[in-house]
């Protein structure tokens, strides 16, 4: 069964060019949410129209109204003003009858309050002020249209069955309470962990690495990478600046003697070797107190043996240390 659009009919304010343009936008971005939107310009480009009686009909018969509030909205409103007046009269009635009908929306530069009109003051408002937020501010007014909750709720369970606690239950319950106490955590991480945090910390390391190559294509057109993916477990990466190859970064996992779990390992040049035994870097699965597991770099070039490492500051560190003096050389 296919649900039925839901109707929707715009009143906002010719406060600008600008602003009508907003307005088309909104409307467009709803209908590419299954919602039959529409504003007075939509309806008067095909038709001979009376004003007044399109909006008597568009404020009865569409299943929601959405108004636009802006100041000048606002202050039409409470003046009485132009289409904006009649729209407000209309509404009056339906407002205290069925208020779900409307939906308020706000464009605001300052003072929020300024939007709203004196019959509109204590409504709930979703604010389009913040261009930045507009995605969000958009997810909300679908959500309300289409009558589904943006956030979940969960469902009532059973009453407790509550009794009193006695003073002594209480000095018992704190007498016995070891919160304070240094209790060790004494989970042990397998080998079949760590092979799976290599296999998880090698994906994200090689995906940075893509992402910060292509954010340097983007600053400079005369820069071109390659990622060569021989297997799931090894990518070679090769830079280019003006089609000159300038440095390479080959990058593998793999079992070293009687590991029981893979490596991370790097090896850089102008070009890179098959030999898989050569290597300038190795990281491996390190672990903290609590047992968890982070990169620990081997021989690094970062200077002495790194501990503690996310993704992150590895791929940091070989753009720092490597890749970025390479490219200028």
């Amino acid at each position: 069964m296919v649900s039925q659009h839901k109707t929707v009919f715009l009143s906002y304010s010719w406060d600008s060019l600008e602003h009508q343009q907003w307005v088309y936008d909104l409307m467009q971005d709803l209908r590419k949410n299954g919602i039959d939107a529409s504003i007075d310009i939509t309806i008067t480009q095909t038709q001979t129209t009376n004003l007044n009686v399109m909006m008597i009909q568009n404020m009865r018969d569409r299943d929601f109204v959405i108004f636009v509030l802006t100041e000048k909205y606002a202050q039409k409103a409470d003046a009485l003003a132009g289409g904006v007046g009649f729209e407000t009269i209309l509404s009056l009635e339906t407002l205290k009858n069925n208020p779900d009908k409307f939906i308020f929306i706000g464009r605001g530069q300052g003072n929020f309050n300024k939007m709203l009109p004196f019959h509109l003051q204590g409504y709930n408002v979703i604010d389009f002020s913040d261009s930045d937020a507009y995605a969000e501010a958009l997810e909300k007014l679908v959500y309300r249209i289409h009558g589904v909750p943006l956030l979940e709720v969960e469902p009532l369970g059973n009453v407790p069955n509550l009794k009193p606690r006695s003073l002594v239950a209480k000095r018992i319950e704190k007498e016995t309470s070891f919160a304070d106490f240094n209790i060790p955590n004494l989970r042990e991480n397998t080998d079949l962990d760590r092979d799976h945090f290599i296999r998880k910390s090698y994906n994200e390391i090689v995906e940075l690495l893509e992402e910060l190559l292509n954010q340097v294509r983007e600053k400079n057109p005369n820069f071109l990478f390659e990622n060569d993916k021989i297997s799931e477990k090894k990518n070679v990466f090769s830079l280019y600046v003006n089609g000159q190859q300038k440095a390479s970064l080959k990058i593998w996992r793999d079992r070293f003697f009687s590991s029981g779990y893979d490596q991370i390992f790097l090896f850089y040049g102008r070009s890179y070797s098959n030999d898989d035994n050569a290597h300038n870097e190795t990281i491996v699965c390190n672990e903290d107190h609590e047992k968890r597991m982070t990169l620990k770099m081997n021989f690094s070039g970062f200077g002495n043996q790194q501990d503690s490492l996310s993704p992150r500051q590895v791929v940091e560190g070989i753009w720092k240390h490597h890749l970025a003096p390479s490219l200028q050389n």
